[in-house]
């Protein structure tokens, strides 16, 4: 019953009762990297780490260098296939009217919105998220079909989510001009625009080292704004490299100064610092 999963990332799968959401796209053969998110039939998010560690096992990955929590993906099932008629009618209407507006196919609904009654946003990830989808979506909000939400919006995304991440300055900086969180049919939506269609159970991008960075950088240009992962044109000191992100919060960052808490991988590509697992703030 594997055979619907898509090991990318946001998607959901269940597993004894708890569901889950992929994290990535590349995975340790026979496993799924995974966060614990929900109790299914409590109803109820997953919020202490105790309740986290009881539902997956740690395991040190060495193609990125990183203890990653996984489950048996052989154990695992596609949320949709077992719960999908469950999904609520405001939920299905989002994703039919985005993939109407946007022509694709290859988008589903993510988090709480797939089966709380009550909840901030309907979550959708967009898979194969390129500049012409981009382009379709600015087009469609200056003509008013789709709306950005409201500062106060993006204040309590913040306050509910991102408060160990960044500042709330910062914060406010990095959406001004966010393509993330947007108005369909009144709805408020949060949308991760992801470039791959497909997840892989093998190695793709092997991390040959993994150490800590922390310090002042210059964001010069952004190679795919708004798309995950997405790749900055950064500089570091004197030295001029990528940094790189999966994170939504990181997908939208104008050029500037920041002050970077993450990690420096060293791949065959060259060195990338990756944000991911640390902080941003902006410095004005």
């Amino acid at each position: 019953m594997t055979k619907d999963i898509k090991l990318v990332e946001g998607f959901p799968i269940y597993h004894n009762g708890v569901v889950y959401l992929v994290k990535g796209f590349q995975h340790p053969e026979g496993l799924v990297i995974t966060y614990p998110r929900y109790m299914f039939l409590e109803r109820r998010k997953i919020h202490k780490k105790y309740e986290i560690d009881k539902h997956v096992t740690y395991f040190y990955w060495d193609c990125i260098k990183q203890v990653v929590p996984v489950v048996n993906l052989s154990a695992a099932y596609s949320f949709f296939e077992i719960f999908g008629k469950y999904i609520s009618y405001e939920s299905l209407l989002v994703k039919k009217l985005l993939s109407e507006l946007l022509n694709t196919n290859d988008l589903f609904i993510t988090g709480s919105s797939l089966f709380f009654d009550s909840y901030n946003d309907v979550d959708i990830v967009i898979l194969g998220a390129d500049t012409e989808i981009i382009n379709e979506v600015k087009r469609l909000i200056n003509k008013n079909v789709l709306k950005r939400v409201t500062q106060a919006t993006i204040m309590n995304e913040y306050l509910l989510k991102h408060k160990n991440d960044t500042d709330l300055k910062t914060y406010l900086f990095l959406k001004k001009d966010t393509l993330s969180h947007i108005i369909v049919n009144g709805i408020y939506v949060n949308i991760k625009y992801v470039s791959y269609n497909v997840g892989f159970n093998q190695c793709i991008e092997p991390v040959e080292e993994r150490i800590p960075f922390e310090g002042k950088i210059r964001i010069i240009d952004c190679l795919n704004r708004h798309i995950l992962p997405t790749r900055y044109v950064i500089q570091v000191g004197n030295e001029k490299l990528l940094m790189e992100t999966f994170r939504e919060i990181y997908s939208e960052i104008p050029p500037g100064y920041y002050y970077v808490k993450g990690h420096l991988e060293y791949r065959k590509n060259g060195k990338i610092l990756v944000p991911d697992h640390g902080s941003l703030h902006w410095i004005e």
